[in-house]
């Protein structure tokens, strides 16, 4: 009975990554509400996922998945033409001081953080977030 006491001591909720749904922040990701955005950026962890309708925006991505890392990462612009009904959207990883070139901000070598994500119907290509987004 005190190794089950002992194991369970261990189990910290955070490291459980059961994934949280923050539900639709499209408003927050069009600049309408900081504050939600600014929280959802903050507390986003892999495998959390939101809903978010891109209708007719251009968004930050890597094609197939490249260079989806900590380092250096060279963006593309994809110009989005869903309906207005969001998509659901999954956390692949989120990272520090990566480095961008390219992309809809013309980022030219900034470091800043960023969330990696992907779209349902979408298999291809992960997207990216940055607290200026």
């Amino acid at each position: 009975m005190e190794y089950v006491h002992d194991f369970q001591g261990f189990l910290n909720e955070s490291e459980l990554n059961e994934g949280t749904n923050f539900g639709d922040i499209t408003s927050a990701l069009g600049g309408g509400d900081d504050k939600v955005f600014a929280d959802f950026f903050k507390k986003a962890k892999t495998n959390d996922t939101f809903e978010y309708a891109p209708n007719g925006v251009e968004l930050d991505y890597l094609p197939n998945g490249r260079g989806f890392s900590q380092g250096e990462v060279d963006l593309e612009i994809k110009q989005t033409s869903r309906d207005a009904k969001p998509v659901k959207c999954t956390v692949v990883a989120k990272r520090k001081n990566v480095i961008l070139n390219g992309g809809t901000m013309e980022y030219e070598g900034d470091a800043t953080d960023v969330i990696y994500f992907k779209m349902d119907g979408d298999k291809n290509n992960i997207y990216i977030l940055t607290e200026t987004f």
